[in-house]
């Protein structure tokens, strides 16, 4: 049995391929994030996975790089505030900056658990992700996908619909 060789199959697969291995970077980057909640500057340094990810133009994890970039985003906007508030304190002499430690510290823990929690959200959306590429390219392209949430709630809406109408007619 010999096989023909497809060029634009090969390329297709040859880029899925790297798209996957792009997906290894997720971790990285949250791994930053959780350092850049106690230092806003290594945070930055997760900037090099999400360019990559849009150099390489990964329709897949395009999208969900806001995510880690808005988390970014806050931790810097936050500890930049608290940093001018103390430096601003410290400079007049108002009162003691114990406070500015305490919100420091409180924002610490907030961005640690918000950094969590979209992190778990990010791994299933990748999780996801892999496991179409896979179908896709197990399946030599004839991919059938199932129905999204929102098709299948009003699915069950309808079916509720339909139940109530039945009770009702029954009734009468």
């Amino acid at each position: 049995m010999e096989y023909e060789y497809d060029e634009q199959k090969a390329n297709t697969i040859a880029k899925f391929k790297k798209w996957v291995e792009q997906t290894k970077s997720i971790p990285k980057i949250y791994a930053l994030l959780f350092f850049g909640a106690v230092a806003a500057p290594i945070g930055w340094l997760a900037w090099f996975y999400i360019i990559e990810i849009y150099i390489r133009r990964n329709p897949f994890l395009k999208n969900a790089m806001a995510l880690p970039i808005t988390i970014m985003t806050i931790e810097s906007i936050w500890q930049g505030i608290l940093l001018y508030v103390n430096i601003e304190m410290t400079a007049s002499g108002t009162g003691s900056t114990a406070i500015i430690h305490v919100a420091y510290f409180c924002s610490i823990i907030l961005m640690l658990i918000v950094t969590f929690i979209v992190s778990k959200v990010h791994f299933v959306l990748v999780k996801r992700i892999n496991r179409n590429i896979r179908n896709y390219l197990l399946s030599n392209g004839d991919v059938k996908f199932g129905k999204t949430i929102k098709e299948r709630a009003r699915d069950k809406i309808q079916e509720v619909k339909d139940t109530l109408k039945e009770g009702a007619e029954v009734l009468k």
